[in-house]
């Protein structure tokens, strides 16, 4: 049953699948337009896959559409009903890739524009096209260059351009232009210069002349000697005209010259041909000395001349200013030379004679005009100076010359520049305040119309004056200077110094000294100090020191009137031996045995005396006038044990002193703060 059931759902799911399977069928085999059809008859023996797209690929333009990349190569597929092509596969074709063309083209009329074009690709057909100024684009070529011949300004700013192709794609150029130059600069010369003979020392002139079909011309001359391969430029100024003029001498001897012809564009000129030059030998005076020579007096003066000719002499002369006649020098060569100016050549005139067998010609007159001799030094002062501060420095320097002037100068140790002292005379003097030239230099400069003159540099060391004691110390002080305030517990410090000899002196400011307190008059004794100011301890209780005074004396009054009363109640009967060696010891008396109403000690084993008690039938008021009832606490015994601190020239308390080791009586607290108080009052008074 199971089984049948199985069956069942199996034929129900392949009759409901059917219509699906018939659909899917029908719409491959029939695609729409730009769907990939697989088809198993165009799969070659390689197993490769031909992939079209019926859609198609071509630009609007009617071109082929690249659908690769400009790199890429472009596969078509060969013949079908060809083996070969079953058998091979497909071909591949390259883009066409333009990699450069000509530049723009400037020719003229007559002349050849030609252009050219670089490119990549396979099969590549090439059409060139140009359009003419106010014209459209016009194939006229199909090779890799194209040339045309400009023969007349139509072609001025025509454009051409190349379109390369091949079955798979095209590129075209950029516009190349054509620029039609006018026709050719032509110069003409009309006239070459001419060879010529001139004596040496005189002028000669070479003639050119051209013409240029463009506009004007311009000329430049140039000349290369006899052995030389160089051409020289003429420094004359006509080198640059049509006319050159020049004066002969013996090196321009067989040179020749030319003339450069240049039209208005410098790229366009013509060499007239060349001119010789003949150079007679006579006597010719080329460079004079003079006419005037500036010589300074001490100082050496040459003077040459310079002549062409053959075999030539020379003889110097000179001539002073009130002279007539010529007087003969002995030199016999082209130069002279004066050792040594003077001041009596001046306005001396001097020439020579340049001479051989044809002739002889002078030189100008040169004449001379002497300057006075620079500066010269004679004497100076050190160039090592000491000074001190308070002292003048003093610098000298003596020349000899004529029309002197004198400039001081210094230069700090701290600088490298010279500064002017402004003193103008061959002598320095100036008051040293301070130490502002220490390491400094000095030197004078002297001029005149000879020249300038510099002194030797002088080192200027300046030191610190001493310092001289006041005589019998008549100090002249200056005002105290505070050095430490004082304040109302510390005292403080001034300071004042002498003006003449530096001396300084020091004095305590008083603790509690106002801070605007006239330090003069306090310290010469004019003003105190009030005590209110001067109180140390103001506030802050008795001072330690008075403290110690104040128990000593306190101790020692304390022993006295023990020793006084015991000698009065020895005499009373008042202690008894019993009653002394009953005494109790200060630290077993208890703090309840201390009676705070009475403000008395209370020592135990002691008779207590209050108001209305009496001893062997005396009243405490009797007791009172006879001697004082107070305790003095064992403390103050026990504190003054060492009697050797206490010893005394009293013969009578020396005696007794061991005997109050042990003696006890009663005190009022109020009569020990009262002793206190005097004792603390005579100390002061004391101080």
């Amino acid at each position: 049953m199971k089984r049948r059931l199985m069956c069942i759902l199996l034929a129900l799911m392949l009759i409901i699948s059917m219509p699906f399977v018939a659909f899917a069928s029908e719409s491959d085999d029939t695609g729409s337009s730009g769907d990939v059809i697989i088809d198993d008859e165009t799969e070659n023996e390689g197993g490769d896959v031909d992939i079209s797209d019926d859609g198609g690929n071509d630009n609007p333009d009617g071109s082929e559409s690249d659908i690769q990349g400009d790199d890429e190569e472009v596969s078509t597929p060969g013949d079908g009903d060809s083996d070969n092509d079953k058998n091979t596969g497909e071909d591949t074709i390259k883009k066409v890739k333009i990699i450069s063309i000509s530049d723009n083209q400037t020719v003229y009329v007559g002349e050849t524009a030609t252009f050219t074009v670089e490119a990549t690709g396979d099969d590549l057909h090439y059409t060139w096209e140009m359009k003419l100024t106010g014209s459209t684009y016009k194939a006229v070529g199909s090779s890799a260059s194209y040339s045309v011949n400009v023969d007349s300004d139509k072609y001025d700013g025509a454009e051409i351009r190349c379109i390369v192709s091949n079955t798979v794609s095209s590129e075209t150029t950029s516009a190349m232009t054509i620029t039609v130059k006018e026709d050719a600069e032509e110069i003409k010369i009309t006239t070459h210069p001419k060879s010529v003979s001139v004596e040496s020392g005189k002028d000669f002139t070479l003639s050119a002349e051209g013409e240029s079909n463009k506009g004007s011309v311009t000329y430049s001359w140039s000349y290369q000697k006899n052995g030389e391969s160089q051409w020289r430029i003429p420094s004359e100024s006509s080198s640059k005209t049509n006319k050159l003029t020049m004066t002969a001498d013996p090196s321009l001897n067989g040179a020749v010259f030319r003339c450069k012809i240049t039209g208005t564009d410098d790229d366009v000129f013509v060499y007239t041909k060349n001119a010789t030059i003949s150079v007679s030998m006579s006597i010719v005076i080329l460079e004079q000395p003079g006419p005037k020579i500036v010589a300074q007096e001490g100082q050496p003066l040459n003077l040459v001349v310079t002549a062409g000719g053959e075999n030539i002499s020379y003889y110097w002369s000179y001539k002073d200013p009130k002279a007539t006649d010529w007087i003969l020098t002995g030199v016999k060569s082209n130069s002279i030379t004066i050792d040594e100016v003077t001041a009596a050549m001046d306005g001396r005139a001097y020439r020579c004679k340049v001479y051989n067998s044809a002739g002889e010609v002078y030189t100008d007159e040169i004449k001379i005009s002497v300057l006075s001799a620079a500066p010269r030094i004679i004497s100076q002062s050190d160039v090592v100076q000491f000074v001190t501060v308070g002292d003048a420095l003093s610098l000298f320097v003596k020349a000899e010359g004529k029309d002197l002037k004198y400039e001081w100068e210094y230069m700090l140790s701290d600088s490298n520049k010279w500064v002017s002292t402004k003193i103008k005379r061959s002598e320095f003097a100036e008051e040293i305040d301070d130490m502002f030239y220490n390491g400094a230099q000095f030197r004078c400069k002297i001029t005149n119309e000879g020249g300038e003159t510099l002194s030797q540099v002088i080192s200027v060391t300046v030191s610190e004056a001493p310092i001289t004691p006041c005589e019998d110390g008549a100090h002249v002080f200056t005002l105290w200077n505070v050095l430490s305030p004082a304040t109302d517990k510390i005292s403080g410090l001034a300071e004042r110094t002498c003006d003449i000899c530096g001396f300084s002196e020091n004095n305590e400011i008083p603790a509690g000294t106002a801070a605007d307190a006239d330090l003069e008059l306090l310290f010469s004794g004019e003003i105190i100090p009030s005590d209110e100011d001067n109180d140390v301890n103001d506030g802050g209780g008795i001072d330690p020191a008075m403290l110690i005074v104040a128990v000593m004396v306190l101790c020692a009054a304390g022993i006295v009137i023990i020793l006084v009363l015991k000698k009065k109640n020895s005499e009373s009967g008042f202690f008894d031996d019993d009653e002394e060696e009953d005494a109790p010891d200060i630290d077993d008396v208890s703090s309840e045995e201390l009676s705070s109403d009475t403000n008395e000690f209370v020592f135990p084993g002691s008779t207590e005396f209050t108001e209305g008690n009496s001893v062997d039938g005396e009243s405490q008021a009797d007791k009172d006038d006879e001697m004082m009832t107070k305790v003095i606490p064992e403390i103050a015994r026990t504190e003054f044990d060492d009697v050797s601190d206490f010893e005394s020239t009293n013969a009578e308390v020396a005696e007794d002193i061991d005997d109050c080791e042990s003696i006890t009586t009663v005190i009022p607290v109020s009569e020990i703060e009262k002793m206190i108080s005097e004792a603390d009052n005579d100390s002061l008074s004391e101080e």
